[in-house]
């Protein structure tokens, strides 16, 4: 089954790895986000390694992988800097 996103065609497949998107990530508590950064760097550091010795079946979780990660610390950046603003004011 394929889908159109902006004029290119994508593969979609169930067993597509998992990304979680902003509103996921803003239902979690700071602490839950610090947490899953922490979960998260240590599978990147594995699936690197790993693909490093013998090959992924997969190699594009590693990008997902990294991008969930950059997702989780944008999130934890703002809610940082809303409480520096709150507690200026």
């Amino acid at each position: 089954m394929k889908k159109i996103y902006n004029g290119k065609f994508h593969k979609t497949k169930k067993n597509k790895t998992y990304l979680m998107k902003f509103s996921e990530i803003k239902e979690l508590s700071t602490a839950e986000i610090v947490e899953r950064i922490d979960t998260e760097l240590n599978l990147l550091s594995r699936m690197k390694m790993n693909h490093a010795v013998s090959p992924l079946d997969n190699p594009n979780k590693i990008s997902e992988t990294r991008k969930t990660v950059a997702r989780l610390k944008t999130e934890l950046k703002v809610r940082q800097l809303q409480q520096q603003s709150e507690s200026k004011e």
